[in-house]
């Protein structure tokens, strides 16, 4: 079995359990979409006549809360696309996708809440290419999925018991390296994002 896998089996079971002794529920679900950047320290902008390297992005989660200082959470997120243009209809984009899982530490004031989080991610990084200046003109893409280190902090607040939102800004590592002739290393990407809760 492969080490993520058995990471998601022992988080659920981790959940399972807790759930089992605790007195209620801490389950929550919650959406968020916002900016994502892929940060150009690598100068993946130098050489194209235009680069864009913001784009929408978006997440759903999943976590428990197991007392109001630490909660865990899974997600799913999408942290769009960058795309690079070279001229002469030559182009290239790069999109990530994927799973994060993070332990949570949270500082409540009343109803507002200050917190931190870390923990990795899971993501497919994949790179797609058209060079029109080819003979024949050729285009294609390649993918590449690797487990990284990710982080963020949030504010947020709670409208009613079942009801919160946040603010929150995470970091993630995109690293591309399908074959050894072909690594570009690894990038950040950061998504700022708005979310809302359903605590249950």
């Amino acid at each position: 079995m492969k080490p993520f896998l058995k990471s998601i089996l022992v988080f659920a079971s981790v959940l399972l359990i807790s759930s089992a002794m605790a007195e209620g529920t801490g389950w929550n679900v919650g959406a968020s979409v916002g900016a994502s950047e892929l940060r150009d320290e690598s100068g993946d902008c130098d050489g194209t006549l235009s680069c864009d390297t913001s784009d929408v992005g978006y997440k759903v989660s999943a976590g428990y809360s197991f007392m109001p200082n630490f909660a865990i959470e899974m997600a799913y997120v999408d942290l769009g696309e960058a795309n690079f243009d070279y001229g002469l209809g030559d182009t290239a984009s790069f999109s990530d996708t994927g799973f994060a899982a993070y332990g949570i530490g949270i500082y409540p004031v009343d109803d507002f809440s200050l917190y931190a989080k870390v923990g990795f991610s899971n993501l497919k990084t994949k790179v797609s290419v058209v060079s029109a200046t080819s003979v024949p003109p050729v285009s294609g893409s390649i993918s590449s999925t690797n487990t990284n280190f990710a982080w963020g902090i949030g504010a947020g607040y709670n409208f009613t018991r079942n009801i919160s939102a946040a603010l929150e800004w995470e970091r993630f590592q995109a690293e591309f390296s399908p074959i050894d002739t072909l690594d570009l290393g690894t990038r950040d990407v950061d998504l700022f994002s708005v979310s809302a809760k359903y605590h249950f």
